[in-house]
């Protein structure tokens, strides 16, 4: 047999020991001199093997009762045997004929080559002289059993395919299309070839082709695996013929050891894969292409496929094991000794270190690849952890790492095949979160997976056990990245922290409740739902009790380990549902109303539900998940918990019914007084994510003052600061957000910029082009050319101040006010003007006492909405007001009196709404004062023009009041643009002037959805607007007693409009 069989004889089989002496002995008259050509030689050869009676052509082997024949076939190869395409993305490989010493070795007559096949053809045609090969064909079907060998391959199947093979151009140099027809032709039983040095056993139409090399002693050692086909060569003893017919039992069975057959058989052949190569192939001096090309390039093996060598005899592969960790074992040790250097040339070394160490990889970024099914999870730490993470490959390092290699067949490829699940990488799960504690199990496996130690990626993958109230509970917790400069999020994952029969009980009892889609919180999310809790206040009911005690016993106590709040309380708690015919979907939010956030799906299933982002929301756009995002590895019974700034949404898949229990925490103070004061918090102080919710809240409060700090702070990022500015419109309108957003993009680039010699161009060039942008935007308006040169002043001089303000650092949003607070001159502490809507009684007595009550309380949204439908009204009729002044030639900056609207004083315009006309629009009988204007003026009252003095001059001053004047802001009205100043009191007396310097008073701070009561005859003055690109408007209702008239702030009758009589609303 070729490379380490037996020889055909006229005397029967025998060993080639004596022919290989014959050989050496006539050495040198059988090579003869450098002017003979190979073909010459190769005629030497037979002729030698004549003289030593070896069999050239085909013989019979004569036994009792059947008849064997023996056809050898001579042949030789050429590249065109090739037919599977090459490999791809990788550089380095040589070309054949620089690579195989046949080339250079071989010396062949005029006209004939190995490049073009006519070598192959030649040596082919040898076989017709030996032989009648239309004979041999003739009498094929009177032998039983027919044999034919070769040295070289006839089929591609019988070698590996090119991308498991250390040269992959080894395919075009050595098989023989010529040699392939004749054995097709022939249909021996067995065809037995070498050449390559791989173990075959394999079956192609009908033929068995089997491969039994002796190799070179090295191979053996190295790869015995895949050069033994069973028990040959054993690798102990001296090797013993390899048995394929003999006389009594005929044909030897199939061997169960032959690696690449076994693995053909198990998954057949893909040659169409040309970019994924084993590590032992890269390592041999590929290199992956830069480019579009390289992109395609990866080291491994096909999903689901197990390495080859797991399929060679135990033997070998328990040898391998332990020399591939004698290997790592010695590398560590050189590593601790400081003396571990790369083998291979400098440009191998160079690119092993980008190779042969573990990758960490986030635990974001493992989620994301297990919702692909991309990734396997091989669980190393030692013991029988039932926490271990779902999904996992246990295998214990050192105890099954260094062993699992001399596991049974069966149960070795069962193992092989999850180790090696999905495309991706695989992941380590260690003792702790820190790579270095799997280091060793990684390299250890990557040796033996033969791949890159880098693909072997340690997951920075908290796993840990926990106490909860006696009860042992595993816990997840999984880094999100959440973009350069942020502090990563984290998302922890309670492990059953739910029972089985607590899940059927919750779900059986919320089957009945009546659902509703009414959320205290503010959350995007509308889905009907049982609200269980609120404000630390739990619902009476049986669902409500079963619930309860796994919040208060479980969830709380962990959210408040996993957050680092001792103080956490209950804020709200739901039971949620989503239909199947209902919303499958809600964009990317966070919850940043809530400390704190549990979640637990109690209907679970794979890529549906909550998702949770790696990333700024920014980047995600539209609803559902999407690049940048994983589902939560619900199980049943699991309870994910996040803090208030993980991104996350929420995407069902087709037929899921999905019914969550969704928990919100905060702080005690802050469930208390509904706030949220986490967000000041020191170490907060430099989040842009804190800051951008700052904004949000301070939007929804309507605190102009806050939202425009907010802006400020978040400049940086564009997408945050887009947002802040479209609800910074919604406050204080389309001029003052624009101009102070462009303030903010000054302050932003001046920070990126810094104190260059180029500042000045440079803010001149953003001077420039804002202006631009302003009068591009004057323009869509129509406005007047006057409007546009005002504006762009107005926007020249916001930058300026913005580049100013960058240079003096950014406010502290800490430190804009939103309390009521007192000018420098006080009133003494012990005057209170403070008071809330539920207690009626005490702000009456305010209102009559210190003649000023102050309400802080943020109206509700209706309200909200009236003050905005206000604000748009006095816009649009002012600007109406605005052009019929113009056309009577009567100057803005001058005083007048019109029964619609009246100057007083420079720059402050009092204007009637048409509120009579439409009293269901504005709902004025639904506005919170209502109440106390009627406890106060003691009857149903009635709206007057506005504030007035004393009823009677030098007359008894302790009257009760007459009328009332509400005043509710329509912006946030900061410290520059003026507040207005009372003297508290000062509705009992009639000596008292407010322009004087000691008279105590206080000036209130309104936040915007808060408003303030005052008796008309209360002292009080307005503070001058020094916002020259901000307006102050202000809404007031003045009510009083029927019988009372005031023609104080609208002296005259005269209408504006004269084609209509003037309309004094009275109600």
């Amino acid at each position: 047999m070729p490379d380490g069989g037996c020889q055909p004889t006229e005397h029967g089989w025998h060993r080639r020991g004596g022919v290989e002496a014959a050989l050496q002995e006539r050495k040198g008259r059988l090579w003869g001199g450098a002017e003979e050509d190979s073909m010459q030689k190769l005629e030497k050869l037979l002729k030698l093997c004549a003289e030593l009676h070896v069999e050239t052509a085909p013989a019979e082997v004569a036994t009792s009762s059947r008849r064997v024949l023996v056809v050898p076939l001579l042949s030789w190869h050429h590249p065109q045997w090739d037919t599977e395409p090459d490999i791809e993305g990788w550089q380095g490989l040589l070309p054949v004929d620089q690579m195989l010493s046949d080339y250079p070795l071989t010396h062949w007559p005029r006209g004939i080559s190995i490049k073009d096949g006519t070598a192959a053809k030649a040596v082919d045609k040898i076989n017709d002289r030996l032989m009648d090969w239309e004979q041999i064909l003739a009498r094929r079907k009177s032998f039983h059993e027919v044999l034919s060998f070769s040295h070289f391959l006839p089929r591609v199947e019988a070698n590996p395919e090119k991308r498991y093979l250390s040269y992959p151009n080894l395919a075009k140099g050595i098989g023989s299309n010529y040699l392939r027809a004749r054995v097709e032709a022939l249909q021996p039983d067995v065809h037995v070839f070498g050449h390559t040095h791989f173990g075959y056993d394999l079956v192609v139409d009908g033929i068995r082709y089997v491969q039994a090399p002796l190799a070179m002693s090295s191979e053996r050692q190295s790869r015995g695996t895949t050069v033994a086909v069973g028990d040959f060569p054993d690798g102990k003893s001296r090797p013993h013929p390899f048995l394929v017919w003999h006389s009594r039992s005929g044909w030897a069975p199939r061997c169960r050891g032959a690696a690449w057959s076994a693995y053909v058989e198990r998954y057949g052949r893909r040659p169409d894969v040309t970019s994924l190569v084993p590590s032992y192939v890269a390592d041999c001096g590929l290199e992956p292409i830069s480019g579009i090309g390289g992109a395609k390039a990866k080291v491994g093996w096909l999903p689901g496929r197990m390495p080859v060598w797991f399929f060679g005899p135990r033997e070998h592969r328990i040898r391998e094991a332990a020399a591939e960790a004698d290997k790592v074992a010695e590398r560590l040790r050189k590593e601790a000794a400081g003396t571990f250097k790369r083998a291979g040339t400098f440009k191998h070394r160079k690119q092993q270190i980008g190779s042969d160490e573990p990758l960490p990889i986030e635990a974001s970024e493992v989620a994301i690849l297990m919702n692909k099914g991309e990734v396997a999870i091989l669980d190393v730490r030692e013991g029988d952890f039932a926490s271990r993470p779902a999904g996992c490959v246990p295998l214990s390092h050192p105890s099954q790492t260094s062993n699992f290699a001399a596991l049974p067949d069966a149960e070795l490829l069962e193992l092989g095949e999850r180790m090696m699940t999905g495309g991706g990488p695989r992941i380590l799960v260690g003792e702790g979160s820190s790579p270095a504690s799997c280091r060793h199990a990684a390299l250890l496996l990557a040796a033996l997976l033969r791949l890159w130690p880098r693909s072997l990626r340690p997951g920075l993958w908290a796993h840990r056990k926990i106490d909860i109230e006696g009860q042992e509970l595993g816990e997840r917790s999984i880094t999100l990245e959440q973009g350069p400069g942020l502090k990563p999020s984290m998302l922890h994952i309670l492990e059953r922290a739910l029972s089985t029969e607590e899940v059927a009980s919750m779900l059986e009892m919320f089957s009945k409740e009546r659902l509703s889609t009414t959320e205290a919180l503010h959350n995007p999310v509308r889905s009907p739902c049982v609200v269980l809790a609120e404000d630390g206040c739990w619902r009476p009911g049986p669902l409500s009790q079963q619930v309860r005690v796994v919040v208060e016993e479980r969830l709380l106590v962990f959210m408040r380990m996993a957050l680092a709040c001792n103080s956490l309380e209950v804020a709200q708690v739901i039971l949620r549902y989503y239909p199947k015919d209902g919303c499958r979907s809600h964009e990317v939010h966070t919850d940043h109303t809530a400390f704190g956030t549990a979640v637990a799906d109690l209907t679970p299933e794979s890529d549906s539900g909550l998702f949770v982002c790696s990333q700024s929301h920014g980047e995600h756009g539209g609803d559902g998940a999407g690049a940048g995002t994983f589902f939560v590895p619900f199980e049943p019974g699991d309870v994910a918990v996040h803090g208030w700034e993980v991104w996350h949404g929420i995407q069902l898949k087709q037929g899921h019914e999905r019914v969550s229990l969704i928990v919100w925490v905060r702080p005690s103070s802050d469930v208390s007084r509904g706030s949220c004061s986490w967000y000041w918090a020191p170490e907060l102080q430099e989040d842009t994510r804190a800051a951008y919710h700052m904004g949000i809240e301070a939007w929804r409060q309507r605190q102009l003052g806050r939202t425009k700090a907010a802006l400020l702070q978040v400049t940086l990022d564009e997408r945050d600061a887009r947002h802040l500015r479209s609800r910074l419109r919604a406050l204080g309108g389309k001029r003052q957000a624009e101009l102070w957003y462009i303030r903010c993009m000054a302050a932003a680039s001046r920070k990126r910029l810094g104190e260059g010699k180029f500042t000045r161009r440079l803010r001149e060039q953003a001077e420039a082009e804002a202006a631009g942008s302003v009068l591009q935007r004057l323009r869509g308006l129509k406005a007047r050319p006057t409007q546009k040169v005002k504006a762009a002043k107005a926007m020249r001089g916001a930058f300026r101040r913005g580049w100013e303000d960058a240079q003096r650092g950014l406010p502290d949003l800490r430190d804009v006010g939103s309390t009521v607070t007192k000018s420098p001159a006080s009133t003494p502490a012990e005057i209170d003007f403070v008071s809330r809507l539920r207690d009626r009684t005490h702000a009456a007595r305010l209102l009559q006492q210190s003649g000023l009550v102050v309400f802080t309380e943020p109206m509700d949204a209706l309200k909200f909405d009236l003050l905005q439908k206000a604000l748009g009204d006095f816009q649009e009729q002012f600007a109406a007001l605005e052009r019929q002044l113009d056309q009577k030639g009567i100057s803005m900056q001058m005083p007048f009196e019109f029964n619609e609207v009246c100057s007083r004083l420079p720059e402050r315009y009092d204007v009637r709404l048409p509120i009579e006309d439409s009293r269901d629009a504005y709902r004025l009988e639904e506005m919170p004062w209502m109440q106390l204007i009627r406890d106060v003026l003691g009857i149903a009252s009635k709206e007057l023009s506005e504030d007035s003095g004393q009823l009677f001059e030098g007359g008894p001053t302790e009257t009760p009041a007459h009328a009332v004047t509400v005043f509710a802001p329509l912006v946030e009205i900061s410290s520059d643009m003026g507040r207005t100043s009372f003297v508290l009191e000062s509705h009992l007396t009639d000596d008292i002037n407010c322009n004087e310097a000691d008279v105590s008073h206080v000036t209130p701070v309104l936040p915007y959805g808060s408003w303030l009561a005052f008796d008309n005859r209360i002292v009080h003055r307005g503070e001058a607007n020094s916002a020259l690109d901000m307006d102050r408007p202000m809404l007031y209702f003045v009510y009083g007693k029927p019988w009372f008239q005031d023609v104080n702030n609208f002296p005259s009758d005269k209408p504006l409009y004269l084609s209509r009589e003037p309309e004094i609303p009275r109600w």
